[in-house]
């Protein structure tokens, strides 16, 4: 008459609250500070037919330059990358979460509100990333209103952009008092209306 015994099912969540169904009646609710654990983040990949490289650029990149590695974490600016996540607790097949990447100071930067879902149950996720710029982006999920840690082994970088070639009034004979607009074709400089710097 006083204590009931039961298995927990698969899900995410906090703050989970409690209800009992005896007989065709079903009990008051319990509030309780009960929580799923934590979703956690231990890898990350970047689908590589996703990436735009061709395998010449993949071939010419070095391992010495953290720049120029084919680590299968570099994103072009333009977004909507296959971005894969690695990690436990988070969520049962189809589960709906959040991903959010950035710097320490801006970790939700990039925030990725649709698309995300697990595809594998409790262990990875699968998202797209956004349009964006920037290097050292660290990576991490929401699942059942709950944050995992940003973790140093899973974040991004976007391509370095690529200068293809310049044109207009001021690259070939401009006034030294400058003034003169300078074309400059190239690509993964970002998305339209973003800032540059010369």
């Amino acid at each position: 008459h006083t204590r009931i015994t039961c298995h927990s099912i698969p899900g995410v969540g906090r703050a989970l609250a409690f209800q009992v169904l005896i007989g065709g009646q079903t009990s008051t609710t319990h509030t309780s500070s009960h929580n799923f654990v934590r979703p956690a983040l231990s890898m990350l990949r970047v689908t590589a037919s996703s990436t735009g490289l061709t395998s010449a650029e993949l071939a010419g990149y070095a391992p010495s330059d953290p720049q120029r590695q084919p680590t299968g974490t570099f994103l072009t600016t333009g977004g909507g990358e296959l971005v894969t996540l690695t990690g436990t607790n988070l969520g049962p097949l189809g589960t709906p979460v959040v991903a959010a990447y950035g710097t320490p100071d801006r970790p939700s930067r990039y925030e990725v509100n649709t698309g995300c879902v697990v595809t594998v149950a409790h262990t990875e996720i699968q998202c797209r990333s956004l349009p964006g710029v920037g290097t050292s982006l660290f990576w991490r999920v929401r699942a059942g209103e709950q944050w995992s840690d940003s973790n140093v082994a899973v974040r991004t970088d976007y391509r370095r952009p690529v200068l293809l070639d310049a044109g207009g009034s001021g690259v070939e004979n401009g006034s030294t008092e400058g003034g003169h607009f300078i074309t400059i074709a190239a690509r993964d400089v970002g998305p339209r209306g973003g800032s540059a710097v010369g």
